[in-house]
C-alpha cells in the first residue's frame, strides 16, 4: 500500500466534484432562468 493516494483515486474525486458542481449549476438554471436562456445552456448538458 503507498502512503500517497494514487493519481486515479485523485481524479475521480476531481470528476465528482465537477460533476456535482455541473449538477448544481444546471439546476440552479433550471430554479431561476427557466426562458430560453435556461433552457439553450441545460442543452449542452
Amino acid at each position: 500500500m503507498d502512503e500517497k493516494p494514487s493519481p486515479d483515486i485523485i481524479e475521480v474525486g476531481i470528476d465528482i466534484v465537477v460533476a456535482l458542481g455541473g449538477l448544481a449549476l444546471m439546476l440552479y438554471l433550471k430554479a431561476n432562468y427557466a426562458h430560453d436562456l435556461g433552457a439553450w445552456i441545460v442543452s449542452f448538458f
